[in-house]
């Protein structure tokens, strides 16, 4: 893999000296929740500032945005889960406060606080093996001694609403993901007494991957307008 990101930052340095001028590709990947709620904002506006540069997005989870990265399949990431690859590098964005919320036919539907334990036994609505989500969730779940079975496993977001607005059992969230199903009472956050589900999502890319001028720009302009729901 350091054999084969050598040979692709020198061809992407060929290609940028050859191409001045042309139509430069961009190939960003993005986890679920940055890809599907806070993205496209921020692509939209580096679209408009940088019309010679295509940008090619993919969304999916931490596991397999990391492979992606590790392979050189794509420029950069943003990742809301924990990247463990020592070959892979990251920089904070922004923070993402993490909830646990029910539907109304939930018995713990109006709860506003409870400890972790008082989740024993429950049925735990969930991202598929891979997310970060998923990841972080277990391993307090873990850590407490709880056990919950998985009913629903789910690759998205509004699929796990939609069983946990039905009652099948409780999620967790990115905040800013329910903020309008919170408004109408069709969701209820519990908060867990002690316990902080906040993660941090992060810019991530290969620490041999060569900054093109066009993915400085990017990661400028990531830095200044941010990711906003």
């Amino acid at each position: 893999q350091y054999a084969q990101h050598i040979l692709q930052s020198f061809d992407e340095m060929e290609v940028n000296l050859n191409h001045l001028g042309e139509k430069v590709n961009l190939r960003i990947g993005a986890t679920i929740t940055a890809g599907t709620y806070m993205l496209e904002p921020m692509i939209t506006t580096f679209e408009e500032q940088n019309p010679q540069v295509k940008i090619k997005v993919t969304v999916n989870n931490t596991y397999r945005l990391q492979e992606m990265l590790l392979n050189s399949q794509l420029d950069v990431g943003i990742i809301e889960g924990e990247v463990n690859a020592p070959d892979l590098v990251k920089q904070s964005v922004c923070q993402d406060p993490l909830v646990v919320a029910v539907g109304k036919k939930h018995p713990l539907y109006g709860q506003k606080s409870l400890p972790i334990t008082a989740l024993q036994g429950h049925h735990l609505i969930c991202r598929e093996e891979g997310s970060g989500i998923r990841s972080l969730f277990r391993r307090h779940l873990e850590e407490h001694q709880v056990m919950m079975e998985v009913k629903w496993e789910c690759t998205n977001t509004e699929a796990i609403k939609a069983a946990a607005i039905a009652g099948q059992g409780i999620a967790v969230f990115s905040a800013r993901t329910i903020e309008q199903e919170v408004k109408k009472e069709i969701l209820h956050i519990i908060e867990l007494e002690g316990i902080s589900l906040s993660r941090q999502i992060c810019v991530v890319s290969h620490k041999d991957k060569f900054l093109s001028k066009q993915l400085m720009s990017f990661l400028d302009c990531l830095r200044v307008n941010g990711l906003k729901a």
